[in-house]
């Protein structure tokens, strides 16, 4: 499958990929086509179940699937909090609990990271509206900050062992999240130990005037721009037209954090295809005892047939050494 897989960097979700592959089937008498792909319980009904061992399962689903369709990422898990039952996106994140979300994702993650998939924790940090989503300022007080809505991402990125995360549109305060570098450096790299990549949510445009500023957002420790391939001229031409070191340096950085993510994917490491393509313990089990069976059944017709061909020859070799003097009449 991965050598007829098209190859892409991370795929939206978090909910199961966005992903729609189209099938050779159509329903009939209809102009709809058909298309595979497998959309999850919501975060809360997972959340709801208390249950580890199912979230991880639900993230090592969502890491076949993005196996299965040659993604090396999927763009979740959602963990921000449900400040608001009018969020338009509550769907995608566990729980108002940071506690009980942070233990949700972490086992999410480390199941999407076990196959050799990249968990983009998402948004980072209070995303909590999706009206005017890429102007609102969202106000807050470090206390609440880190013991709310830092929480679910400590989890997903330490104990979960997420490789990748993606900012969020709002401004936390006056500052743009994608320019915050107290939480990106300070909290992610420094407190956290975070070694994996940082990738801005989709602001298209290259505006380095504006609200997105790519400069800006790279020193302050992004390092992946989502949906915007003119950020690479404007940083080329930012650094080329100032002989700008300092820009050097971070575009080094961020190829450094963008690298290491890789070469711990599926498409860093040839031992992760093969681990994720592995068929699990108990169908390993039916497997081998159906080829076991064919083959003893195999040599006992082997068998069967050896015996009764020998006894034939036995039969006509007896008939031929038969005096000849038995066969007249006396």
């Amino acid at each position: 499958a991965l050598e007829d897989a098209e190859y892409s960097f991370g795929e939206n979700g978090p909910v199961g990929i966005t992903k729609r592959a189209e099938s050779s089937m159509a329903i009939p008498d209809q102009n709809i086509s058909c298309y595979y792909y497998v959309a999850y319980p919501s975060a809360q009904i997972v959340a709801a179940s208390y249950n580890d061992e199912l979230s991880q399962d639900v993230g090592e689903s969502k890491s076949e699937d993005m196996l299965y369709h040659g993604y090396n990422g999927i763009y979740g898990p959602g963990v921000n909090m449900h400040r608001s039952p009018y969020s338009g996106r509550a769907y995608e994140y566990p729980s108002e609990d940071p506690l009980l979300s942070g233990q949700i994702e972490w086992y999410e993650s480390n199941g999407i990271e076990s196959k050799g998939c990249l968990a983009y924790a998402k948004h980072f940090v209070m995303n909590d509206s999706e009206t005017n989503r890429a102007h609102v300022g969202t106000w807050n007080n470090e206390q609440a900050i880190r013991e709310i809505y830092l929480k679910p991402f400590e989890g997903a990125l330490t104990k979960g062992k997420g490789l990748g995360i993606m900012t969020s549109y709002n401004r936390i305060g006056a500052k743009y999240a994608a320019c915050h570098t107290e939480l990106m450096q300070n909290v992610m790299r420094k407190e956290w130990k975070y070694q994996g990549l940082i990738i801005d949510d989709a602001l298209t445009g290259s505006n380095t005037d504006g609200y997105s500023n790519g400069p800006a957002m790279l020193h302050a420790g992004t390092d992946l721009f989502c949906l915007d391939g003119g950020r690479g001229g404007q940083l080329k031409s930012k650094v080329t037209g100032s002989d700008d070191g300092e820009m050097l340096k971070d575009l080094q950085r961020a190829n450094k954090h963008i690298m290491y993510a890789i070469s711990r994917s599926w498409m860093g490491s040839a031992e992760f295809s093969a681990e994720a393509f592995a068929k699990p313990m108990w169908q390993q089990a039916i497997d081998g005892t159906v080829i076991g069976t064919s083959v003893v059944a195999a040599v006992l017709v082997g068998l069967y047939a050896f015996f009764e061909i020998s006894s034939k020859i036995k039969s006509a070799k007896a008939k031929e050494e038969v005096p000849a003097s038995e066969n007249v009449e006396g």
